[in-house]
């Protein structure tokens, strides 16, 4: 599933120092999980944009 993917990357950058890069992929990951209406993975991915 590709918002899966895109918040993986998101996590992945942020593990290694690149926020931002990080940041770009989990706002991707919650547009895609809003169009599918996904609420749990909108929440968890909004939750990681925030601690970033």
């Amino acid at each position: 599933m590709v918002p899966q993917f895109l918040m993986g990357m998101g996590r992945l950058h942020i593990a290694r120092g690149r926020k931002d890069q990080g940041r770009e992929f989990l706002e991707r990951a919650i547009a895609c999980f809003e169009r599918c209406e996904i609420e749990t993975k909108v929440k968890r991915a909004r939750d990681l944009v925030e601690v970033t």
